[in-house]
This record gives structure tokens, sequence and C-alpha cells, in this order.
């Protein structure tokens, strides 16, 4: 069993130093904001990494974003998670491929026997998917 959803992708810049994703998820902590998915890439120059969060609650997290002073954007991805067996992902992704949909990046992760993924769709081909 697997479900599907649209979900909100919010990136920001976060200075690049120790214990600043920590600070991060204890603000999110002390704001009751869940996260789906998160993801820290390094940006070019060292002094921040962008800083990806898909929350459960999109509203959640921008009230959370605009009370924390962080300059988000926002995108639409596509969620999914389910039981995790072999070939699952497949399944999805075979899906995407047969209605024409082209992804710019997916992120997917399994753990104690469930799995969630996180599709990033070209934005010329949201229509189609």
């Amino acid at each position: 069993m697997r479900a599907v959803s649209i979900a909100s992708d919010f990136t920001f810049p976060l200075a690049d130093r120790p214990g600043a994703l920590a600070g991060l998820a204890a603000r999110l902590r002390a704001a009751d904001v869940n996260l789906l998915a998160i993801r820290a890439l390094p940006e070019d120059g060292g002094e921040f990494a962008i800083i990806g969060c898909v929350p459960e609650s999109a509203d959640q997290f921008r009230e959370f974003a605009e009370s924390a002073g962080l300059a988000v954007t926002e995108q639409p991805v596509v969620w999914v998670e389910g039981v995790d067996e072999t070939g699952a992902l497949r399944h999805i992704l075979e899906q995407v491929a047969g209605a024409g949909v082209n992804l710019s990046s997916i992120e997917a992760v399994s753990f104690a026997g469930r799995y969630g993924a996180v599709l990033r769709i070209e934005p010329a081909h949201w229509p189609r998917a």
C-alpha cells in the first residue's frame, strides 16, 4: 500500500557552521512543525548551506518561516510513502514516465519496512503530473 500526495518543498539559506542545523531543528520542534523530509546542501563559497524542508503542513511551515525571518522559496513536490518492498518505487517511476513527466530530482529513503520519496517535477511538466 502506498500514498501519493502533493506537498510543498521550502528552500532557504542557513549559516554553514556547526550547530546551525541543530538550532533549526530545535526551533522547528518548539513550533511543533513536523517534517516529512529535510536536506542540506552546501552553497558555493561555504558561508551558507541550502536547506530544503518538506513539512507535513505547508501552512504551519509558512507561519514558522515568517516568524523565524527565513527567506523561503516554495515549490510543489510529490510525496510518496509506503511499505518497502523490492521494486516499490519502480511502480511510481513507471507511472511518472508513462504520463510523459520528467523529474528534475528525487530523494528516497527506507527505514523499518517503510519508504518515503520526494519527487521534484520539472515546472513545465506539472500539468501532466
